[in-house]
């Protein structure tokens, strides 16, 4: 049967080319395919403005899209201590939408959100709806890792934070029909904070979107890394290759090179790897297929939380060879397909061998791709969503 669904997004899906936003727009996809009418609701009009509101029609045939601005940043910081809330999650706190949300809520058999930011708009609406959250990743883990591995006074706030933001996750997942994690581990955390609601579903991968690269162009001394560096983990990441990995595996081979793509990055991660010899500061870009043509490896290595990392399975499905460590291979079910490392000594190794035996290499590419297409692609998945608008 035919299902009115809206999608409530932190931000616009398009265009589908990093993180989280590859992961909403498979959703989209994937209910679109079912047959099923699909509205937007976006907590972040900057989108509104540019070519991505006029990319977003031309992507997917949608209802109705609602585009929301978010609250000032101070203004938001000063309401979560007012209250005792979470800073983080007060964020995406935005009256006008909850406003629209109580006015249209009618028009709707589902409400789907993405993240447990979106989350906390859906769950007072229990009669006639399904009401349903991805969580992209836990944000509860995040914080907890972080708070374990501060001291002083960040370890004060990042702890008072991890409370505050677990009693709210919990506190979503238990409003809603349903709660969709990225890994069996998150599952199992939620389910023992008695959150019987939780289902593990794999990440989709829409591969048409994700051409396999078998290019004259891969250079195996080029390194890639891309992300939201708003997104804290993406932070943490990018300063722990910049400050210990690639200063180490340079020392290995001079000829290194490591290319970073993607928005928010503050001044001073530009600085910094503006200062370092054979590091490319590029940013945000229309189009990252260039860029994985050129990298003969990806970098991906996870210091805190859980989940898949989106740009882990866009790199595999695109048969890119990606080194992570074992926080990273998370939720990653044949971790064959991974070269997982822990020090930039592991990394030079394996990265010899890999260039020295070709055979090996190109093999590794193929069952980087085969896997994504076995396990998250949204042709062997659809069926596991029919789940979600059943009456």
């Amino acid at each position: 049967m035919k299902k009115s669904i809206l999608f409530i997004c932190p931000r616009s899906p398009i265009p589908a080319n990093l993180g989280s936003k590859i992961a909403m727009a498979s959703i989209i996809d994937i209910y679109l395919k079912m047959g099923h009418e699909v509205s937007l609701l976006i907590l972040d009009d900057k989108d509104k403005k540019g070519s991505a509101s006029a990319q977003l029609s031309a992507r997917f045939q949608l209802k109705n899209i609602y585009y929301f601005s978010l609250p000032n940043k101070w203004w938001a910081i000063f309401k979560a201590l007012l209250l005792n809330r979470s800073m983080v999650a007060e964020r995406f706190s935005s009256k006008a939408a909850k406003y629209c949300l109580d006015t249209v809520v009618n028009q709707y058999d589902v409400l789907h959100a993405y993240s447990f930011y979106t989350g906390s708009y859906i769950g007072k609406y229990t009669s006639g709806k399904k009401t349903l959250v991805d969580l992209s990743a836990l944000e509860t883990l995040i914080w907890k890792n972080k708070y374990e591995q501060a001291c002083g006074l960040k370890r004060f706030f990042y702890k008072n934070e991890y409370k505050k933001i677990m009693q709210r996750e919990v506190g979503v997942v238990n409003k809603v029909s349903r709660a969709y994690t990225q890994s069996e581990s998150e599952a199992e955390y939620l389910i023992a904070k008695n959150c019987d609601n939780v289902v593990y579903r794999p990440l989709y991968m829409d591969l048409t979107q994700f051409p396999f690269v078998n290019s004259a162009q891969e250079d195996y001394d080029n390194l890639l890394f891309l992300g939201d560096y708003k997104w804290m983990p993406n932070k943490e990441a990018i300063y722990y290759i910049l400050n210990k990995i690639f200063p180490a595996l340079k020392e290995y081979n001079q000829n290194l090179t490591l290319t970073i793509l993607g928005r928010n990055a503050p001044a001073d991660l530009i600085n910094l790897a503006s200062s370092i010899a054979g590091v490319k500061f590029i940013g945000e870009v229309p189009d990252t297929e260039p860029y994985f043509q050129k990298a003969g490896y990806v970098l991906a290595p996870v210091l805190t939380g859980g989940g898949v990392r989106l740009k882990i399975l866009e790199s595999l499905a695109r048969g890119k060879i990606v080194i992570t460590n074992e926080i990273g291979s998370e939720g990653i079910v044949d971790k064959s397909v991974l070269l997982i490392a822990e020090t930039p000594d592991e990394i030079n190794k394996k990265m010899l061998f890999l260039n020295e035996n070709k055979a090996v290499r190109e093999e590794l590419k193929k069952s980087a791709r085969k896997y994504v297409a076995d396990v998250h692609s949204m042709e062997k998945n659809v069926s596991l969503f029919e789940d979600i608008v059943s009456a």
